[in-house]
């Protein structure tokens, strides 16, 4: 995770290859157990993905929900993977199974939203039950996050109000 933090993501990819390949017993996996599985692959898709190596991330995010099906961040990593590649139909379809499970129905309801956006509609119906149009969706970055706005005041970048003169 440090090598992919520093902006060495070739070097995470070989390392969590690594993590995945070695047999035996290690000591964080007996903390977390998804170190060595689900979460590795979970880190390796983030680093594929910032290589643009789409069938590499693919495959990872598919080992991450394969090996923790209950593992929410896992399912709205691989919707963002489909929106991010712009494969919406896809992603659409796994926000309604997602929204049919009570345990992930969140995420479900999450990534309708990012596919709407992802299509420059409003995902509430407007008149005659119709999606309503917005402006264009937001770029993001290689990884699929969104970059931070600076440009406007927001939450962010507002002074708070008990924040003192």
């Amino acid at each position: 995770m440090l090598l992919h933090a520093a902006g060495r993501p070739r070097e995470a990819v070989a390392a969590y290859h690594r993590v995945l390949a070695a047999p035996g017993d290690r000591y964080f996996a007996s903390l977390d157990r998804g170190v060595t599985g689900f979460k590795a692959h979970q880190n390796l898709a983030a680093a594929h993905a910032d290589l643009g190596e789409w069938a590499e991330a693919e495959a990872a995010w598919r080992a991450v929900v394969r090996d923790a099906p209950g593992y929410r961040a896992g399912w709205r990593g691989w919707g963002e993977f489909l929106v991010l590649r712009d494969r919406l139909a896809e992603a659409d379809e796994l926000a309604r199974g997602l929204g049919a499970d009570p345990a992930l129905a969140l995420e479900g309801h999450v990534l309708a939203g990012r596919v709407a956006a992802a299509r420059g509609t409003d995902p509430r119906p407007g008149p005659r039950g119709s999606a309503r149009p917005r402006g264009p969706p937001r770029t993001r970055n290689r990884s699929g996050s969104w970059p931070a706005n600076t440009s406007r005041p927001g939450p962010t970048n507002r002074p708070h109000a008990c924040s003192g003169p």
